[in-house]
């Protein structure tokens, strides 16, 4: 609170929205980077699989296949957990090896639309295509949302927190019964979830930038928010892909 007061006392309120615009463009700009980047890693590796399939295969299976998949909930783990020991440089190679990551898991779904357009069929580069773009429109529009509210969504973050451990539970639970009409509802339940939590982290932001603005614990935290963001729109994507395949 007393970060706030000093910030208020030494700014004018032209100079506070000024600071607030540069933080959060700041921060959507590395979000929209790492999106970028697992976009181009997912591509560029899904096309050198299509060429070379059994050692592209290689990498999702065995023991590189769990490293892959476990790699980044650890670096999640460890940017939270390690978040005041860790430096902001050591911060940002956390999300860049995160987004990093996530383009190498991506790059078997652009492997298969490849695959399947080379044979003719572009139903799974459509369903790609509609997914991300319906993704990025729900984004921008929740962040959006969050940005100029008057509404305090932060009071909703108990909420939140319980839908999110319920949304995981469900999924555990289909990877065993396998039902189609679940997995539909999941998908529907989480891209409503992860599109208000976008707007949710968006409205967060803005008052971690009141409180702690300028300071180097600002910088960490709006890598970390940055983060949360990217996390929410590929949720966002997954959901939607899941949906439109089904469709398909």
């Amino acid at each position: 609170m007393s970060d706030r007061i000093d910030l208020n006392r030494a700014q004018t309120g032209a100079e506070v929205n000024a600071g607030l615009q540069a933080y959060m463009r700041g921060v959507f700009t590395q979000m929209g980077a790492g999106v970028a980047l697992t976009g181009l890693i997912a591509m560029l590796l899904g096309n050198w699989g299509v060429s070379n399939p059994l050692a592209f295969m290689g990498l999702f299976t065995g023991m590189a296949g769990w490293v892959l998949m476990l790699s980044p909930l650890a670096i999640v783990l460890v940017a939270s957990f390690g978040f005041q020991r860790l430096s902001h440089a050591a911060l940002q190679a956390c999300f860049w090896a995160y987004a990093s990551l996530i383009g190498v898991s991506f790059s078997m779904i652009a492997f298969q639309a490849l695959i399947a357009a080379n044979g003719g069929d572009l139903s799974l580069m459509s369903a790609v295509a509609n997914a991300f773009f319906a993704a990025a429109a729900a984004f921008l529009g929740a962040a959006l949302y969050g940005y100029t509210t008057n509404n305090d969504i932060t009071r909703f973050s108990g909420l939140f927190f319980m839908a999110i451990i319920g949304i995981f539970v469900a999924m555990i639970i289909n990877l065993f019964l396998q039902s189609t009409f679940m997995g539909y509802v999941i998908s529907i339940f989480g891209v409503i979830l992860f599109t208000a939590l976008t707007a949710y982290d968006t409205q967060r932001l803005k008052m971690t930038y009141y409180e702690v603005g300028g300071t180097e614990l600002g910088q960490k935290l709006a890598v970390m928010g940055a983060l949360g963001l990217y996390i929410n729109f590929v949720l966002i994507f997954q959901f939607l892909l899941s949906l439109f395949m089904s469709r398909d």
